[in-house]
């Protein structure tokens, strides 16, 4: 048991901003299941009515649904990664990030009962772990980029990283979404007669 605390601690300290991160993500999953909770449902509606249409269109075309939001969250955080005041963008949109899956689970739910489980476990989870697991790490660079131009700004010393080391991090991100992307086919071919 203490070498399971130890080893979690470890993982705290050496990942210590994409735990943070991570943490935002859960408060803005809160967030939206406290919006649900609140009786504001209206959202819900549009939401299901969304992934039925999406579950409708050809592969290609839920393949460009799919992560079409993903990559422009990615590309707005990657935006603010060159502005020097862009951390807490990066860090709002992984808040919303969170409350908008939160959101689309409370909405299936609320529209299938029971079922909306299994369509989440199935179809939704699967996918959107890669995704966030992407945004959470376009979120951390972007930052890191962020602190570096105002560092530099401030003059003071900085980690060494350039537009192009930036830049090259953030390749392995945007193929994780495509990746994510892909599973959502595969797993909506097999498991979409569900909805």
């Amino acid at each position: 048991m203490k070498f399971q605390i130890k080893s979690v601690k470890k993982f705290i300290i050496k990942y210590k901003s994409f735990t943070l991160l991570t943490l935002i993500f859960a408060i803005g999953f809160v967030f939206g299941t406290c919006f649900y909770a609140a009786g504001l449902s209206e959202p819900l509606a549009l939401m299901t009515a969304e992934l039925s249409e999406s579950q409708a269109a050809g592969t290609a075309l839920r393949f460009v649904h799919f992560v079409s939001a993903p990559l422009i969250f990615a590309v707005l955080m990657c935006l603010f990664g060159f502005c020097a005041v862009g951390q807490p963008f990066c860090v709002f949109i992984i808040f919303i990030r969170g409350a908008g899956l939160s959101l689309s689970i409370a909405g299936i739910y609320s529209f299938y009962g029971l079922k909306g489980l299994l369509i989440t476990l199935l179809l939704i989870l699967p996918p959107a772990i890669l995704t966030n697991i992407a945004l959470l790490s376009c979120a951390k660079w972007s930052i890191k980029f962020s602190n570096v131009s105002l560092a530099r700004l401030r003059k003071k010393n900085a980690i060494d990283m350039t537009p192009l080391v930036f830049i090259k991090k953030l390749i392995p991100i945007a193929l994780l979404i495509g990746i994510s992307g892909l599973v959502d086919g595969v797993l909506n071919a097999v498991f979409g007669w569900l909805t």
